[in-house]
């Protein structure tokens, strides 16, 4: 049974009224287009009813139809908007570009003044990020541990020689555990060019096995060298390497006067090698050596590697029972003494990293002060162009397209300052490090990866829209009448006390 005719003409206007206004023009697109099917039938000599019966096969599926053109005007709009914007961006962008060439001295300014706060603020990131996010320049950094002697809980990051040797023979929790003194030896080289006073580093043997190293030229120090009454043996830095002997690889065929003595030279290390000590060689650190004889006396960092499957909470319950057992063979040096281990890397970067962050919160604050300078300024010229804007609204641009505008030229200004500032913290960078030497950490200079040069991009992004969203807001707030009828005649109380309140945080 069909519905009665009203009831159709009731439903077709109800859904008229609530379908959205594309709908209702494809509505009316599908409309004529079967009326005019249905005319060419009935033109043809069909009867009513068969010209709309053949004009609705003829269309097809009415609905999916539908479905097709509404999507179609969707996308077709959307590309539209889309392309309005982008449009949109492209003229505020030269409009930008032109202000900020015609106010030369005032974009100068800013510019130089972004750039130092931005180049500030990355060259400390850049330290801060090579101090305490990348690891030790040594294979599977994680596995190695630090040993400081603790007497009555306090630690002591130094321990004694012969404490060492027996944790070292002792212990199943190590690949190996290496000593190296905790502090650099004076000698006296001779027997080429000038004598010279250079300082030295002791080490086992183990130590270099430990963290993993191969030498540039040579070997490390053998078994034999590194026992007692062993022979002597010499290994270079590449930096002294490269000094005194010129980068020669005929160097593993001499021997080097030390305070006297002929000692051969073994090998070279590689270029990226440091380890605490800023030394210029290595010398083996063996018993019956120097800093050797007492276990009472603490003079030797001890660095090791876990085994394959040692956790370092394993390894330190093996530390805790053997030095009980020292405790008990040697109460008068050992009592109440033991040894903790760490994670070497942590225990590096531990002594800087509070000195570093209290630097970085210290350069972002000087970033904030930059932005509240450019921010003032901005809105002291803003004061200046109250009459082009009220212009510019009397013309017909809304106040989103006005302060659209003021950001476009504050993300210009924060991008080309961005970019100076990434040419600013390659010489900062020198300078903090003068300021705050890394030297345990093996850091002499930093280079600029790409995660710093994007954590640039997004500070210098950043950087914009805390200095340019207050005088976005306030040309979208501004009375493109009021204005006009002013002329650009002072500035508001408003602008006023902005100015005034950046004054009062700055000095604070």
């Amino acid at each position: 049974m069909s519905p009665a005719p009203g009831f159709n003409a009731w439903t077709g206007l109800w859904s008229r009224l609530t379908r959205s206004g594309m709908e209702r023009e494809v509505e009316e697109e599908l409309a004529f287009h079967l009326h005019m099917l249905e005319q060419e039938h009935r033109a043809q000599g069909m009867t009513k009813a068969e010209a709309q019966r053949r004009a609705g096969e003829r269309f097809g599926d009415a609905a999916r139809v539908r479905r097709e053109a509404v999507r179609t005007r969707n996308a077709r709009r959307r590309r539209q908007q889309r392309n309005a914007s982008m449009d949109g961006l492209a003229q505020d962008f030269q409009y930008a570009v032109r202000s900020l060439i015609k106010s030369r001295g005032f974009t100068a300014v800013v510019l130089l003044t972004l750039a130092v706060g931005i180049g500030a603020t990355v060259a400390m990131y850049s330290v801060l990020h090579a101090a305490l996010g990348q690891a030790l320049p040594f294979p599977d950094p994680a596995d190695l541990v630090l040993g400081e002697a603790t007497v009555n809980g306090n630690p002591n990051p130094l321990a004694s020689f012969p404490d060492y040797m027996d944790y070292r023979d002792q212990s199943e929790s190590f690949q190996a555990l290496g000593a190296m003194t905790g502090f650099p030896t004076q000698v006296t080289v001779t027997g080429t060019d000038e004598p010279e006073r250079v300082p030295m580093g002791l080490a086992t043997g183990n130590l270099f096995q430990a963290l993993g190293v191969s030498p540039h030229l040579g070997r490390t120090f053998s078994e034999d060298e590194s026992a007692p009454g062993g022979p002597p043996a010499l290994l270079l830095s590449y930096g002294y390497w490269q000094r005194r002997f010129g980068g020669s690889p005929d160097i593993l065929d001499e021997t080097v006067n030390l305070n006297g003595s002929p000692v051969p030279v073994v090998g070279v290390l590689p270029a990226d090698f440091h380890l605490i000590l800023d030394v210029e060689a290595w010398i083996p650190g063996v018993d019956g050596g120097p800093y050797t004889g007492v276990r009472r006396y603490h003079n030797w960092l001890l660095v090791g590697r876990l085994a394959d499957g040692v956790s370092l909470s394993s390894a330190q319950a093996e530390m805790d029972v053997i030095s009980s057992q020292l405790q008990e063979a040697y109460p008068e040096s050992n009592e109440a003494k033991s040894l903790q281990l760490g994670d070497l890397h942590e225990w590096l970067v531990e002594g800087y990293q509070r000195s570093l962050f209290l630097l970085m919160g210290a350069i972002a604050l000087v970033l904030l002060i930059a932005c509240g300078n450019v921010a003032s300024l901005l809105m002291a010229r803003g004061s200046s162009r109250k009459t082009e804007m009220a212009v510019r609204a009397a013309l017909g641009a809304d106040r989103g397209r006005l302060a659209r505008q003021l950001l476009t030229e504050s993300v210009l200004l924060a991008l080309v300052a961005g970019a100076l500032g990434v040419g600013a913290a390659i010489w900062l960078q020198d300078i903090i490090l003068g300021f705050m030497s890394l030297d345990l950490l093996g850091i002499q200079d930093v280079n600029l990866s790409p995660p710093l040069l994007v954590f640039a991009l997004v500070l210098s992004l950043a950087t914009a829209l805390v200095f340019g969203t207050v005088p976005a807001m306030a040309a979208a707030r501004a009375e493109p009448a009021q204005d006009l009828k002013e002329g650009g005649r002072g500035s508001t109380t408003a602008g006023a006390k902005f100015r005034s309140g950046l004054v009062v945080l700055q000095v604070a």
